[in-house]
């Protein structure tokens, strides 16, 4: 019997046009297994299914031809950083080469640092088996290198991904910004890479929109990175400038810096769990089991994988956490819906039915605040509240993730304190 591929690459082929009429030619159903958007597409009853064409003239050529890369192989390749500092401008390294093991685990050189370091978030947001960053530049320091066609190809990807809602290919480009961003931070004053990081900012704020729920993954990845590297990043003008207009950076950037301020005059740390709040949960999806550090267990040793017993994507929660009450959780709800909702990542990721997703509750009138989750789930193990999962062991729940969905039920458990003022 053929495979699901092998069916896949004899279905008809449809063309994707790029910026300058640059043409890729991809098969319908691997174009449609990735994604609502590009099903539609490929539908008879839309246009582009009849005329088996879909326009993209708002992207590059280089970003659709990563968009396609990853349909067929999982991956993209991206371009190297170049070697501007020795008096000429060479490639640092075979261009598209796989990324080379190098070991960012270790704590920043900057002791007062209140913000979460980008090598956490790389324990929050990239799996085990994920740590690789510095594609062969072992021989140079980054200040000497320009970043800003590597870091914005994969913002590039990142917003296309988005815009078609491709899941997985989302996920994976701000995993490898992330990789980028720890490779170079911190950041030397007056670099080339603080240049870099501003292109990459403007890009992110123009391409990007700020969500109601929550903040934006990649627009918190790079105000929390510039939030770190502040006082690098203030040594050029076009900072100061940038900063002068305003808008949602700003605004996300100061918030982060007032948290520096805060756990600063606090003595507050981040990694001690003493004080520390949920302040929200990551819905990561990928295509393999080999699940990312930090992501939420479930207490009686079955499957951290909220999408297992149910086919699709592998689907993860990760817990991110604040010293700041005012930003703290006070419950999480689990909303069905019948159609699609562009703001949030699914819970049922490839699954086909309704939608599933996590939605984060912040009451400031509830003095109750969230500081550990779990997941409690098992065969027929439906719950009516949380006192039947063990008395005084939590504090709260959400209804059943698989709600008319089988037999295996699974919750998110939480505890709280009760904050004095």
């Amino acid at each position: 019997m053929a495979s699901k591929f092998s069916r896949s690459i004899t279905s008809e082929v449809f063309e994707l046009t790029a910026q300058q009429q640059l043409r890729f030619f991809v098969h319908k159903d691997i174009l449609a297994a990735q994604s609502q958007p590009f099903q539609n597409a490929t539908s008879d009853h839309w246009k582009e299914g009849a005329e088996r064409k879909i326009i993209l003239e708002d992207w590059d050529g280089d970003t659709v031809g990563r968009l396609v890369e990853f349909l067929y192989t999982g991956d993209y390749q991206y371009p190297d950083p170049e070697l501007v500092s020795l008096g000429h401008s060479s490639v640092a390294s075979e261009k598209g080469s796989k990324p080379t093991s190098s070991d960012v685990s270790g704590e920043s050189t900057y002791p007062d640092r209140p913000l979460t370091p980008l090598n956490r978030c790389l324990r929050h947001g990239l799996s085990n088996g994920d740590k690789t960053v510095t594609r062969g530049l072992e021989s140079f320091e980054p200040s000497q290198y320009d970043y800003k066609e590597t870091l914005l190809s994969h913002a590039k990807v990142y917003a296309l991904a988005h815009y078609k809602s491709v899941n997985l290919l989302r996920s994976l480009a701000l995993k490898h910004l992330i990789a980028t961003l720890s490779r170079i931070s911190p950041i030397q004053p007056n670099s080339h890479i603080t240049l870099n990081v501003i292109d990459l900012v403007n890009y992110v704020y123009s391409h990007t929109d700020s969500l109601a729920s929550s903040e934006e993954p990649l627009r918190r990845l790079v105000s929390q990175f510039a939030a770190l590297n502040f006082t690098a990043l203030y040594t050029k003008d076009e900072m100061a400038e940038f900063i002068s207009e305003g808008g949602d950076f700003i605004k996300d950037l100061m918030t982060k810096v007032n948290r520096r301020l805060r756990v600063a005059e606090n003595g507050l740390d981040l990694d001690s769990k003493a004080g520390r709040f949920v302040s929200n949960i990551r819905v990561l999806h990928t295509w393999t089991d080999d699940r990312p550090l930090s992501c939420i267990e479930e207490i009686q040793g079955g499957s951290s994988d909220v999408n297992s017993h149910h086919g699709g994507s592998y689907v993860w929660l990760v817990p991110e956490y604040t010293v700041i009450p005012e930003v703290a959780c006070t419950g999480f709800q689990i909303s069905i819906q019948p159609t699609q909702d562009i703001t949030k990542d699914n819970l049922a990721q490839g699954d086909s039915g309704v939608w599933r997703y996590l939605v984060p509750v912040k009451d400031q009138k509830v003095k109750e605040k969230i500081t550990e989750v779990s997941l409690f789930g098992g065969t027929n193990r439906r719950v009516a509240n949380v006192t039947a999962i063990g008395p005084g062991n939590f504090d709260g729940m959400t209804i059943d993730f698989n709600t008319n969905r089988g037999d295996y039920c699974l919750y998110l458990v939480w505890k709280s304190i009760v904050l004095s003022k």
